[in-house]
């Protein structure tokens, strides 16, 4: 348990619930002693997850917001009204460096897009294994038609 902890950054509260999760899907067995095997290969339910972040005004702390989310998203985006966005195009190259993308929504719910990311592999493959439960858990995550985005 220790060792998870360690390797995963999250908390020991978290890690104990998220195996005894685990062990109900019976993906792990946990021994009395705390050892955990994996039962068979486990492989990540999504090819691909990718974070938006949601600002109204404050692109920095959006951009900031969305680095986090690299620690178990493939692709992490900043979402911006329309016209806030349209400000930034100026400023793509921040975007670019920190390999997060740029969208903005109009009034009426068109998505503009002003840069696409990068795909990556996560910063935590754990991280991403736990967010992808986590989608699981929420329901039937909805798919975008060109890929298996959740």
């Amino acid at each position: 348990m220790g060792r998870l902890v360690r390797v995963t950054g999250l908390s020991k509260a978290t890690v104990r619930k998220e195996l005894k999760l685990l062990q109900e899907l019976r993906i792990l067995k946990m021994t009395k002693k705390g050892q955990v095997s994996v039962r068979h290969e486990v492989r990540p339910p999504f090819k691909e997850i990718t974070a938006y972040e949601v600002k109204v005004k404050d692109w920095k702390s959006g951009i900031y917001q969305a680095r986090n989310y690299k620690s178990f998203a493939h692709k992490v985006n900043v979402a911006l009204p329309l016209n806030r966005a349209k400000l930034l195009k100026k400023r793509l190259e921040i975007f670019r460096r920190m390999r997060v993308g740029l969208l903005g929504i109009s009034a009426s719910g068109d998505l503009k897009w002003f840069l696409h990311p990068r795909r990556q592999k996560p910063i935590s493959g754990a991280r991403n294994f736990l967010a992808a439960i986590s989608l699981l858990k929420r329901g039937k995550p909805s798919v975008d038609s060109r890929s298996n985005r959740a």
